[in-house]
């Protein structure tokens, strides 16, 4: 058979060598690509630099993707930028990180924090991400902070004009964009529990405000300095994905009022769904631990889904435009234990999350991938894992 020809392939490759030849640049417009040529003089002729345009066919297809999808911001004179990357944003906010979770707790865990950050390179903070999740889900999230972000500057203009009035200081009108509403769902390990053992001796918390998710919470107020986001944490000890998806099931049972429809869920069921309890139960069922594990995470990230209106309904003449999204889900791994006596069943929540991050399309994380080999190369350590070792 011949291989495909691509008409837009051939036209922007010949574009391409046209620059090559000239020296010059490509812009594309509405009526074609303009190749902007530059030739460089021959060595010791003396010659003048030149200026040559020559017009190839149009692309369409690029100009419409330029249209779409533009590098930079082609209305602007001023000298344009690439968008910043993860690691340059996160070596810019670092250092305000850092200081707005120590200030939680004191002068003394500042140290013990700049320390444990520094072990996080950014091959290590890659190696977390496992999958991104979908653009869709992402891009709608964006949207609900920076609705709410432009109402909170626009009311912080409007109080400081009118300092008169100060019940507008706290009353927000029914309409206002509502903050990003986040839900953390988890066991012990994520409600705080061995939190107070940790390097620093003098660092004993109570265990709520030392839970995870009530330290981003705290943390990320104190970073944007105004109330763009929520988080509320509903893990219960003990619990694993299959009590999780009873919550679900019962109207976000668990949830406060102002929760019930979350923007992000946080599945942080990790540990137990391995956990020498969820071994016994397998057994007791008669499935292998994979099969058990898997079943319970995918049938909790099929209930999380579910509540996003489907194609169906809009078959079906019922109206879609008030249901609200399914929350974004992202699935946690922070297993690293070793209650299982086969390494194949260690890593069975890690499989089972990635092999289903990308069926599903959702985003998930494991903290566990990013310092495993610290962890498991030496069981007495106290920085990245609470003993004891089982």
């Amino acid at each position: 058979l011949e291989p495909d020809v691509d008409p837009f392939e051939t036209q922007l490759t010949n574009a391409l060598q046209t620059v090559v030849a000239h020296g010059g640049d490509v812009t594309a417009t509405s009526r074609g690509t303009k190749i902007k040529s530059t030739p460089l003089p021959s060595i010791g002729d003396g010659a003048t630099t030149t200026t040559s345009t020559t017009t190839v066919a149009p692309i369409d297809t690029l100009v419409q993707y330029l249209d779409r999808c533009p590098p930079y911001n082609a209305s602007s004179t001023t000298e344009q930028h690439p968008l910043p990357s993860f690691l340059q944003i996160w070596d810019e906010i670092s250092p305000q990180l850092t200081h707005s979770i120590s200030h939680q707790f004191g002068d003394v865990f500042a140290p013990w924090l700049t320390q444990v950050l520094s072990y996080l390179t950014p091959h290590r903070r890659s190696k977390s991400i496992s999958t991104p999740g979908s653009p869709e889900s992402i891009e709608r999230i964006l949207g609900i902070l920076e609705k709410r972000v432009r109402f909170v500057q626009e009311r912080a203009v409007y109080v400081a004009k009118h300092p008169q009035n100060p019940r507008i200081r706290w009353k927000e009108p029914p309409d206002a964009p509502p903050p990003l509403k986040i839900v953390v769902m988890g066991g012990s390990v994520t409600m705080g529990v061995l939190c107070n053992s940790n390097p620093v001796a003098e660092f004993k918390p109570n265990r709520r405000n030392c839970a995870w998710p009530n330290r981003i919470d705290k943390a990320m107020r104190k970073l944007v300095e105004m109330e763009i986001l929520i988080i509320e944490n509903v893990s219960v000890g003990g619990a694993n994905s299959e009590f999780g998806r009873f919550l679900l099931q019962f109207g976000n049972a668990g949830f406060s009022s102002p929760m019930k429809h979350p923007d992000i869920i946080v599945h942080a069921y990790s540990t137990n769904d391995v956990h020498v309890n969820s071994v016994t139960d397998a057994a007791d069922r008669g499935v292998a631990l994979a099969e058990f594990v898997e079943g319970n995470l995918q049938r909790f990230i099929r209930q999380v889904l579910e509540e996003a209106p489907s194609d169906d309904d809009n078959c079906a003449g019922r109206s879609t435009a008030t249901a609200p999204a399914a929350p974004m889900l992202i699935v946690l791994d922070d297993y690293l234990g070793n209650e299982q006596t086969k390494l194949s069943d260690t890593m069975v929540f890690n499989s089972a999350m990635k092999r289903l991050g990308v069926y599903y399309d959702v985003m998930t994380i494991s903290y566990a991938d990013a310092v495993r080999d610290i962890v498991y190369a030496d069981t007495g350590e106290r920085w990245f894992s609470a003993g004891p070792w089982f």
